[in-house]
């Protein structure tokens, strides 16, 4: 899967349905900063599944873990910043900046939870 965010307009959001219990919505709140969140099937925001890690990657491939909001159950992303989004030990997503973000995904995304 590719997908660039080339018109990807403010407070719009983009969604990726892992199974029938956990959605991955990534928002982009401004031209600077978006950010990724989680809702259950039903649409409601849950909290940040316990084995899903976002990985901040910087131009020689170096991984740093990126903390999240916790009272706001988000992670927060500059748009000038490549993200690997893993879920255990597996890489499921990853954001490369271009200014606008292009999503790959190594194969097709399922998740067991």
């Amino acid at each position: 899967m590719n997908t660039t965010f080339m018109n990807f307009d403010e407070d719009e959001t983009f969604t990726i349905k892992l199974n029938e219990y956990v959605i991955l919505n990534l928002k982009k709140e401004n031209n600077a900063w978006g950010t990724i969140y989680f809702t259950d099937g039903k649409g409601n925001i849950m909290n940040i599944p316990l084995e899903f890690y976002i990985f901040i990657c910087n131009a020689v491939n170096h991984r740093f873990p990126l903390r999240p909001n916790n009272i706001k159950q988000t992670f927060d992303l500059s748009w000038m910043t490549n993200y690997a989004i893993y879920y255990k030990t597996e890489n499921i997503l990853n954001l490369k900046s271009q200014r606008v973000w292009e999503l790959t995904s190594p194969k097709e995304i399922k998740i067991d939870m």
